[in-house]
């Protein structure tokens, strides 16, 4: 799309730079009317790359706005003085500062409307990317739902009493030292919402999580693990992470590097 966009701006140009010096009887031949103006548009790839690189690094973020002005700003009075040369060659006249100046405006024009482009392509990747990830998740949500509790159950103290808990009544877990805290919603399996009780088990979040099935419980956290059969909405946060909302109403943020390990995770936890 690019070559398409630069290719027929050189062509237009260079049809209305014949046309006017035919008006004004300086005519010129076609190829070095595409020279001239192609010397000078191809002097906006840098621009191009620039603001590219700008937006994968900094994404659609006030960063960004922050900085295409000075970018936009600078490669314009560099581009406009650079084209005063170059039309100073092809017309063998001397450049002449007033000519640079009066090409400000257009050249301004131009290096915004390339960086509302570059923009625009790279947040239509973006939504690309996040429809296909929000595919994935919906998928390993559904795949998480339909897998059949482990049989082994957690040994889980609430208080002074040791319940045997069904992993599937888990809505996650979380690090405290050398002991997890269990939120689960009872032996009895009723989903209350806002209601969840806690317990404890004396042993690691990594080696608790090592037993648990990895289609169903995934690391959100460092310090978490989340039932995936227990997530009832989602949310993508700007930075490509998410908000789970559980069945409880508890909401547990994802990071985006946890977020690729969990889709990663589910993806070879599949059955064949």
């Amino acid at each position: 799309m690019s070559l398409v966009i630069y290719v027929s701006t050189v062509v237009c140009a260079a049809l209305a730079m014949m046309a006017l010096r035919h008006d004004a009887g300086r005519d010129i031949d076609g190829l070095t009317a595409l020279s001239w103006q192609g010397l000078i548009y191809t002097a906006w790839w840098p621009f191009v790359w620039a603001a590219w690189a700008m937006v994968r690094r900094y994404d659609l973020t006030a960063r960004l706005i922050l900085w295409f002005y000075p970018l936009i700003l600078g490669y314009t009075l560099i581009h406009a003085f650079f084209a005063v040369q170059v039309d100073a060659g092809f017309s063998h006249n001397a450049p002449r500062l007033a000519n640079g100046l009066n090409r400000l405006p257009v050249d301004l024009l131009i290096a915004t409307a390339i960086a509302a482009l570059v923009a625009a392509v790279h947040g239509a990747r973006l939504s690309a990317e996040a429809r296909a990830v929000a595919d994935l998740l919906r998928e390993a949500l559904d795949q998480a739902r339909k897998t059949e509790a482990l049989p082994q159950r957690l040994p889980v103290s609430v208080g002074n009493r040791t319940l045997q808990v069904d992993p599937a009544e888990v809505e996650w877990c979380a690090a405290a030292g050398n002991y997890v805290v269990i939120n689960f919603t009872g032996t009895d399996g009723q989903i209350r919402e806002g209601q969840i009780r806690e317990g404890l088990i004396r042993e690691t979040l990594t080696a608790l999580s090592a037993r648990l099935d990895p289609a169903v419980f995934a690391r959100a956290h460092r310090s978490t693990v989340v039932n995936l059969a227990r997530v009832r909405a989602t949310q993508t946060l700007p930075d490509g992470g998410w908000v789970l909302t559980m069945e409880s109403g508890a909401e547990l943020v994802v990071s985006r590097t946890y977020r690729d390990a969990i889709l990663s995770r589910l993806s070879h936890s599949r059955p064949l």
